[in-house]
């Protein structure tokens, strides 16, 4: 079947006509006519005008605090083929294309504190579940090692498509401190029919000689490095978190995930009101537990801190030792949760409704404040669990058994 095009209306004014979404015009130009106007096949010249709307579309540059729909799926089709693609070995289906490009929404712009932020969302979709992803540049998803290819941002689709969530039922929150990064990670994520996508381009707080990996060791350094995270994590968790009731963290060099992991987590948390923070163990190459910062007991305050009653504490500490993971998991079976004093973000579950209780990332040590001086413990994600006390909803524990996630060797 043929359409015609009427000889009075110009290539660029049905471009203009279809930019300007007045589609009820074009189709009323796209008419059967007489047999002397020019015609052209409905698959050319949609092809022609919706590439070049498209196009435009990429590189005009709307009002940022505009809502405007946008969706390039020539462009997505080439990456999907194409070998250089910037996401190479992801690869959506047709489906996802065609479900993708109904109902987004999309807005960028530049926060008053110079943070970019982007975000694209299915108007008509309200997801439950938040993921979320910290990385510094390209080389965060793990480098090229001896038993492990370099990952990228394709890889971590892939495996995030592998949870067998409904994608639909997900948002998807990423903070990157590379610009090139961030581009990617707007416009990789457009097949992937998820509930809403915000990314943000977030340079950061701290100096770069400050967090230089030759010095990660110093204490003093590791402090200033975990607090820099913790406020970054609390960026991203804020300004991404809407109307979803679970929160999913996941360190950018974790590549495997126990099949169900996720949903294991979920069910738990709505079986269960006293546990809100969940995590797992997981593995670095042959160490069976690489996350330090998930414990559970006590550990004593420094020798040199002034105590009321240094005695007692000591008492505490010999009651109830330090044990990490890899103890706690002995003996134990899939089913179990085991209660946990401090948690680690390799892979990380938060009941959201905790965060709006004012749940949030320790950006100095908790533990042991005074109002003239910083704690000694509990930065970061270690006092996550500290903080939560109290609130409804909380409890923070381990999956048990053979539940894991392996980690890439950097």
């Amino acid at each position: 079947m043929s359409f015609i095009v009427r000889k009075d209306f110009s290539i660029i004014q049905l471009i203009e006509l279809a930019l300007t979404h007045k589609r009820h015009k074009l189709r009323r130009v796209l008419k059967n006519s007489n047999q002397n106007d020019k015609r052209q096949s409905v698959h050319g010249f949609a092809k022609n005008v919706w590439r070049v709307w498209a196009t435009l579309a990429l590189k005009l540059k709307p009002d940022p605090f505009k809502w405007y729909t946008s969706f390039d799926r020539t462009i997505l089709t080439a990456q999907r083929t194409s070998e250089n693609s910037p996401i190479a070995g992801f690869r959506p289906t047709d489906s996802q294309l065609q479900e993708a490009a109904s109902g987004l929404r999309e807005k960028e712009t530049v926060l008053s504190d110079g943070v970019t932020y982007y975000q694209r969302e299915h108007h008509d979709r309200q997801a439950s579940i938040l993921w979320l992803v910290m990385t510094k540049d390209e080389k965060s998803w793990g480098k090229k090692n001896k038993e492990h290819s370099a990952r990228s941002f394709g890889s971590f689709l892939n495996l995030l498509a592998s949870t067998r969530l409904n994608l639909t039922d997900v948002s998807l929150g990423l903070l990157t401190s590379c610009e090139q990064e961030y581009r990617l990670y707007k416009s990789a994520t457009k097949a992937l029919g998820l509930a809403r996508v915000t990314v943000i381009l977030n340079k950061g707080y701290l100096e770069k000689e400050e967090l230089l990996n030759a010095n990660r060791k110093d204490p003093r350094i590791q402090t200033a490095r975990r607090s820099e995270l913790a406020r970054l994590r609390n960026y991203l968790m804020l300004k991404a978190l809407h109307d979803e009731s679970h929160i999913v963290w996941l360190d950018a060099d974790v590549f495997y995930l126990d099949e169900g992991i996720v949903q294991t987590m979920i069910a738990h948390a709505q079986r269960r009101q006293d546990v809100g923070l969940l995590t797992a163990r997981c593995t670095y190459g042959p160490n069976f537990n690489y996350d330090k910062n998930a414990w559970a007991g006590t550990r004593p305050p420094p020798p040199e801190l002034e105590l009321a009653d240094p005695t007692s504490a000591q008492a505490e500490t010999n009651a109830q030792p330090q044990r990490l993971v890899d103890e706690l998991v002995k003996g134990t079976k899939d089913d179990d949760l085991i209660p946990l004093t401090a948690v680690g973000a390799t892979i990380l579950y938060i009941r959201a409704s905790l965060v709006l209780q004012g749940l949030s990332f320790p950006h100095q040590y908790t533990v042991g404040t005074r109002w003239t001086r910083d704690g000694y413990d509990g930065l970061e994600t270690e006092g996550l669990c500290y903080r939560a006390k109290g609130l409804s909803g909380a409890g923070c524990s381990l999956l048990g058994g053979k539940w894991h996630v392996k980690h890439m060797i950097n």
